[in-house]
């Protein structure tokens, strides 16, 4: 339990991208790449947690990367905020965090993007607006 399975589900993540970018080849003509990764960002390869770096070394995050424009996408649920306030400070504990993604190749022009607050799943959706 505890880092150890994030450490695990983290190498599962890894290949599972590396197995994805693999599949989509090189990132020459426009290519939209967009979902529940599951990962976070700027975690600065802590934890051995760098899946985020593996897809943003290939493509740009639409949602402006390590600065991002919206608001996070999955509303952290007050069961648990409170264990891992067992850990830290409770008010480092955020109310929400990432893990919807939208990655563009260079040959697609981010408009723009937004998160919409919804109760129609756990998490909120990520919409963006692109030009091919």
């Amino acid at each position: 339990g505890g880092m150890q399975s994030v450490r695990q589900r983290g190498q599962s993540r890894r290949a599972e991208l590396a197995d994805l970018l693999t599949w989509l080849g090189e990132a020459k003509r426009p290519r939209i790449l967009l979902g529940d990764f599951n990962m976070l960002r700027g975690t600065m390869g802590f934890y051995d947690l760098d899946e985020y770096d593996l897809v943003s070394d290939v493509y740009s995050d639409a949602d402006g990367g390590w600065l991002p424009t919206n608001s996070d996408t999955f509303p952290l649920p007050d069961a648990t905020r409170k264990k891992i306030g067992e850990r830290l400070p409770i008010w480092l504990v955020p109310r929400s965090i990432t893990l919807d993604y939208i990655f563009v190749s260079d040959a697609v022009k981010v408009l723009d993007t937004d998160v919409i607050k919804s109760d129609a799943s756990d998490h909120w959706p990520l919409v963006g607006r692109f030009r091919l």
